[in-house]
């Protein structure tokens, strides 16, 4: 296995995106119990609509973007927008106290 330098996690996205677009990009298990997936490429245009959806909400560069909430799909698209506009995201589990969040 070959490494290679990238600049952010967003970057290793959009560089798998071009490289193997129709790849699946992260798969889940549905209360169904069937998988879902998504290739990179629409992972890709999730995110990046994710993006400007966050902009137009006014998050900037350097700004911290909380995400409370369990771990899931939504989860990793939400973290991945965030840091594609160069924001931080700060992760609270669902499962802690509101005093914890709070703090």
């Amino acid at each position: 296995m070959q490494f290679t330098d990238s600049q952010s996690v967003y970057h290793m996205l959009r560089e798998s995106a071009q490289r193997v677009p129709d790849l699946p990009a992260c798969s889940w298990i549905l209360d169904s119990g069937d998988i879902h997936s998504v290739s990179y490429a629409d992972f890709l245009a999730q995110v990046h609509s994710a993006a400007k959806s966050l902009v137009a909400l006014g998050i900037e560069k350097g700004d911290k973007v909380c995400i409370l909430s369990y771990s899931c799909y939504e989860w990793v698209l939400i973290d991945l927008a965030v840091m594609s506009i160069g924001a931080v995201t700060v992760g609270i589990y669902q499962s802690n106290l509101a005093k914890d969040c709070g703090y």
